[in-house]
C-alpha cells in the first residue's frame, strides 16, 4: 500500500502551511508596532502648538475668503497680506474641531501617523524588501521621524505622499504601464493646497527621470509625469505665497538660520542625535552593499531626500518614506522564521490586544476638558498655561488688548484669547520681520528689553521660573499677579491688578 505523499516528507511537508504562519506573524508584530506609532498621539503627547494658530487662521479665512490674509493674530507681524498656503488643510482642520472637538482631532491625528507608516511599510514590501527588512525599515523610520508628526497639514501632506510613493513602486514593481501612477496629478492637486510638502513629488519625479534617461528606458513617461505634477503643483490660488515661503525656508530666515526652533535643527542634533545619524550611515551601507538590487533612479531619488534630511530636521518624514522602501530591499533576506512559532504569534495577538485597550483607556473621554488633556503630564512635560490663560481672561480687562508670551506658547494663546487679545509672537515665522526675532528670541536679555519697553501690553505670560521674557518683565518692575505649577501672569505697574497679593 502506497503511502499520501503527504505523509512522506514528515511535519516539514507543507511549505505553504509554514510560510502563511510566518506571515501572520509578520503581520502581528507590524500591526503592534503600528498600534504604538498610533498610541503617541493618545499616550504621550500633547496637541502641537502650531495646531492652534491654525484653527485661528481658518476661522480668519472663513470670514474672509480663500486668498492673502492681513494678519491678525499678533501685534508684532507684518501688516501685509500674507499667503496662507495650507489653507485647504486649515479648513479641513476646522471642520475636524467642529465636529468632534480635540478628541476627534486627536483621533485624526493618531490614525494619519499610523497611516503614514502603514504605506511605507506597503511600499517597501512592493518593492521587495523581505519581512523582517521591512519590520526594520519601519521601524527605523518611526524612530527618525516621529516627533516631527501632529495635528497639522503637513502630516496630512505626507500621508499623500506616502501613498505618492506607494504608486511609484508599484508602478516600476510592473514594468512601469500601470495606470493608477496618473493618480499622482489629482494628488499633486490636493497636496499643494495641504501643504508645501506637495513639491516634492515633481522633485522625486525629477530624480526617477534622471535614473530612466541613464537607463535609456521609460524616458517619455516620466517627462509627462513631471510636466504633469509640476502644472499640478501650480494648481492653489496661494501659488505666490508658497514660492515666497520656501525661498524663505531655503534662503534661511532669520529663525531658520539661527535654528532657533527645534524642527528646524539638524536631525542628528540633541544627546540621542547620534542614534539618528548612525540609522542613516549605516541605511548608506545596506544601499552600498545590495547595490545591484537598486536601479539609477532610486541613487537620484535617495540623494535628493538625503539633501532635504541634512537641510532640517522637519524633513526627516519625507527623507523616510523615500529612503524605507529603497533600504529594505537592499538589505539581506530575512525570512523570519521566528515570527511563525506558535508561541511568538500567541505573545505578538496578546500584546497587541494589550495595546488597543491601553489606547482605549487612555482616549480623553466626555468628562476630560482640553485643559486638563493639554497638561496631563505635570509641569516638567510640554503643556500650556492653560490657567493662567484663564485667569487673563475673567480677571484682566483688555486695554490694549496685547499680551506677551514667549514662542512656544504663542499658537496656543492665539487660539485661547483671541481675538480679545493679540499675542507678542507665534510659530509663523515668515509673518515676523527678520529684526524681530534676531531682537527677541535670537537676541540676548538686555535687546529683549530695549524691544518690550517700547510696548504696551495687559499682561505677560511666562513660563515658571525661567525665560528671557520673565526676566524683561521683572527688570520692567512689572507684579506678578497670578502663578501656578507652569506659569506666571505679570502685569504693568499701572494695572488695576497691581495691587494684588501674590
Amino acid at each position: 500500500m502506497e503511502l499520501p505523499a503527504r505523509y512522506i516528507h514528515g511535519p516539514r511537508f507543507d511549505t505553504r502551511l509554514d510560510d502563511r504562519q510566518i506571515r501572520a506573524g509578520w503581520l502581528l508584530l507590524l500591526a503592534l508596532m503600528l498600534t504604538v506609532i498610533a498610541s503617541k498621539a493618545i499616550l504621550y503627547d500633547t496637541l502641537d502648538p502650531d495646531c492652534f494658530w491654525h484653527l485661528r487662521v481658518a476661522d480668519q479665512l472663513h470670514r474672509e475668503g480663500i486668498g492673502p490674509i492681513v494678519d491678525s493674530l499678533s501685534f508684532t507681524t507684518l501688516k501685509t497680506p500674507w499667503a496662507p498656503y495650507s489653507w485647504l488643510g486649515e479648513l479641513a482642520m476646522r471642520a475636524i474641531w467642529n465636529l468632534g472637538g480635540f478628541r476627534l482631532a486627536i483621533a485624526v491625528q493618531s490614525i494619519m501617523i499610523a497611516s503614514i507608516f502603514a504605506l511605507i511599510a506597503l511600499a517597501s514590501t512592493t518593492r521587495g524588501g523581505s519581512r523582517m527588512g521591512v519590520l526594520i525599515c519601519t521601524f527605523c523610520s518611526a524612530y527618525l521621524s516621529l516627533p516631527y508628526l501632529s495635528f497639522r497639514p503637513a502630516t496630512a501632506a505626507l500621508v499623500m505622499f506616502a501613498l505618492t510613493v506607494w504608486l511609484i513602486v508599484r508602478d516600476r514593481r510592473y514594468g512601469e504601464g500601470t495606470r493608477s501612477i496618473w493618480l499622482l496629478v489629482p494628488l499633486t492637486i490636493v497636496a499643494v493646497n495641504v501643504h508645501l510638502f506637495a513639491t516634492v513629488i515633481p522633485l522625486s519625479i525629477a530624480a526617477l527621470l534622471a535614473g530612466a534617461i541613464r537607463e535609456k528606458r521609460g524616458v517619455r513617461r516620466y517627462v509627462l509625469l513631471l510636466v504633469l505634477t509640476l502644472i499640478a503643483c501650480c494648481m492653489t490660488p496661494m501659488l505666490p505665497g508658497l514660492i515666497k515661503t520656501m525661498w524663505f525656508y531655503q534662503a534661511g530666515g532669520s529663525m531658520v538660520a539661527a535654528s532657533g526652533i527645534d524642527e528646524l535643527r539638524p536631525f542628528y542634533s540633541g544627546p540621542m542625535g547620534w542614534i539618528s545619524a548612525s540609522i542613516v550611515g549605516a541605511g548608506f551601507l545596506v544601499c552600498w552593499n545590495g547595490r545591484t538590487r537598486l536601479r539609477a533612479g532610486e541613487w537620484f531619488w535617495l540623494a535628493g531626500g538625503t539633501i532635504l534630511l541634512f537641510r532640517m530636521g522637519r524633513f526627516s518624514p519625507l527623507y523616510v518614506i523615500i529612503a524605507s522602501p529603497i533600504v529594505s530591499v537592499a538589505l539581506p533576506s530575512m525570512r523570519g522564521v521566528v515570527l511563525g512559532k506558535p508561541a511568538i504569534r500567541v505573545a505578538l495577538a496578546s500584546l497587541l490586544c494589550v495595546g488597543i485597550v491601553r489606547i482605549i483607556s487612555g482616549f480623553p473621554g466626555r468628562a476630560t476638558s482640553i485643559d486638563a488633556w493639554l497638561n496631563r503630564m505635570g509641569p516638567d512635560a510640554p503643556g500650556y498655561p492653560c490657567e493662567a490663560a484663564a485667569f487673563v481672561q475673567q480677571k484682566i480687562a483688555p486695554t490694549n488688548g496685547r499680551i506677551l508670551n514667549e514662542f512656544p506658547w504663542g499658537g496656543y494663546l492665539d487660539w485661547r484669547l483671541g481675538p480679545t487679545y493679540q499675542t507678542f509672537l507665534d510659530g509663523r515665522t515668515q509673518c515676523f520681520p527678520s529684526a524681530f526675532w534676531r531682537q527677541t528670541c535670537m537676541g540676548s536679555p538686555a535687546e529683549m528689553l530695549q524691544v518690550l519697553k517700547l510696548i504696551a501690553a495687559d499682561a505677560a505670560i511666562v513660563p515658571k521660573n525661567r525665560g528671557s521674557l520673565r526676566a524683561a518683565v521683572v527688570a520692567m518692575k512689572w507684579k506678578r499677579v497670578y502663578s501656578d505649577d507652569r506659569a506666571d501672569v505679570f502685569v504693568p505697574p499701572t494695572s488695576d491688578l497691581a495691587d494684588i497679593n501674590e
